[in-house]
């Protein structure tokens, strides 16, 4: 699967998400379409954070298989965010449709104050945890089994099949969510000048 993720091929792996955020910003500001269109976009968001985590997931437990010493913590720490991404995506498609109602625009008010449950919380801190895990922690541990390695064929073999495609993705992700903002920006700043 690595050699799939070179060039511009790991970047098709977050077209669910581009296509969800374009699609956000293409609606009316404040109007009835920017809340039809808002379970889409939760739905691809979630959906393509899910993808994006499992192919990180399959480099770390396919590493795990081809390497003689077996540690289970290394599958257990790369499948737990995946485990979770599926359920909060069930969870979001469920909960678009279940509970999908247009609602009138209101006028603008002040600022209410939010008070988050244990669930908010524990979804937050999940989510963060996906984040740190395919940031950072996945590829640090890979990298580390692979350093403890004496023979350098080896070592470069399993970088280059394991821990290289992690890098692109990584790489494609950083680079897809900064000319997101970039983009989301400049519509924003078009929509309030002109």
């Amino acid at each position: 699967m690595g050699k799939y993720l070179r060039g511009w091929r790991a970047y098709l792996l977050f077209l669910p998400g581009v296509i969800g955020v374009l699609l956000f910003e293409s609606a009316i500001p404040g109007k009835e379409s920017q809340l039809r269109i808002s379970p889409v976009f939760n739905i691809l968001l979630v959906f393509n954070l899910a993808l994006v985590v499992s192919v990180n997931a399959y480099f770390v437990v396919a590493f795990e298989k081809a390497t003689v010493p077996k540690r289970r913590y290394l599958t257990l720490n790369a499948l737990l965010p995946v485990a979770f991404l599926v359920l909060y995506f069930l969870f979001v498609v469920y909960s678009s449709f279940a509970k999908y109602q247009v609602q009138h625009v209101q006028q603008v008010e002040p600022v209410r104050t939010i008070h988050l449950g244990f669930m908010n919380y524990l979804i937050l801190g999940m989510l963060l945890y996906a984040a740190v895990n395919f940031l950072y922690l996945n590829k640090e541990l890979v990298m580390g089994r692979i350093r403890r390695i004496e023979d350098q064929a080896q070592q470069l073999q399993l970088s280059n099949k394991f821990l290289l495609p992690m890098k692109r993705i990584t790489r494609a992700a950083l680079l897809t969510a900064l000319g997101l903002f970039v983009l989301v920006v400049f519509i924003d700043l078009k929509m309030l000048f002109f």
